[in-house]
């Protein structure tokens, strides 16, 4: 990577601000530089942005270290790469595939790891759970940022085991293409007990208020559902906040299209 101390940080969230993101990096005791790109209309961050520090090791050491692990209080993970000096414009694009033949035990972190540690544009793993038994259907989707590294995947993982039986993959039945997010307004803090609306970002233009009543209602009883016209979001306000907690921990996609939940 040359000199390169940039890197490319990918899944940033419509309600984060570049000094969020800076703060997510003092862990390491460093507090680089952070620019988010967004959209020329909106202002809206479009997905990713870059991250400079002061040294090259500065930025190996951030790469190793916080790469494919849960960003603290959410459910998202860190997504970072080489950012090469901040010239690479890696695509906001999606790309899916299908994995079947999961075993039982597989977890959306199990199916992750198995993927991420060869494929390094891996932005998320997605187990498809029975909402009644609340156990794995056997199958489940993987998104990657590159499409080439998708491919591959296509053709170098079939068969390959995933804990305890070999994996099936297979093209995706949709691919998502993301729509610009709405900005959120500062909101209170998760734990707040009057915080009962769950945010739904990223949402498949196909995706009616009836679809996202039917698919969250499985959790409990919803107060209201709205979709503004396309905007790519939805909000979802349940008559507790514990239900809203849960709907953000396990509401994670409908069919093959992944979307993510925050509180307001």
């Amino acid at each position: 990577m040359g000199e390169c101390k940039t890197l490319w940080m990918g899944d940033i969230q419509a309600n984060w601000e570049e000094f969020f993101v800076r703060a997510l990096f003092s862990s390491l005791g460093q507090e680089p530089n952070v620019k988010l790109i967004r959209d020329k209309g909106t202002g809206c961050p479009v997905g990713y942005g870059f991250i400079e520090f002061e040294t090259v090791e500065a930025a190996q050491t951030a790469l190793e270290t916080l790469n494919g692990q849960l960003i603290p209080n959410t459910p998202i993970r860190f997504r970072l790469n080489w950012g090469a000096g901040g010239k690479r414009l890696e695509s906001a694009e999606d790309y899916s595939i299908f994995v079947g033949d999961l075993a039982p035990e597989v977890t959306d972190d199990a199916l992750f790891a198995v993927f991420s540690a060869k494929y390094a544009s891996v932005r998320g793993a997605k187990v498809v759970i029975d909402q009644m038994t609340r156990t794995s259907k056997g199958f489940g989707f993987v998104r990657f940022g590159v499409k080439a590294e998708a491919d591959q995947a296509l053709e170098q993982m079939h068969g390959v085991p995933c804990l305890s039986r070999p994996m099936r993959v297979s093209t995706a039945t949709d691919r998502i293409k993301p729509t610009p997010l709405m900005k959120l307004p500062p909101s209170p803090s998760p734990e707040d007990e009057s915080n009962t609306t769950v945010f739904v970002g990223g949402l498949d233009p196909s995706i009616s208020e009836d679809d996202l009543r039917k698919h969250f209602s499985t959790l409990g009883e919803i107060v209201n559902v709205k979709v503004p016209p396309g905007r790519g979001c939805g909000f979802v306000q349940y008559e507790s906040h514990a239900i809203a907690q849960q709907a953000i921990q396990e509401m994670t996609g409908i069919n093959s299209s992944y979307f993510y939940c925050n509180t307001m």
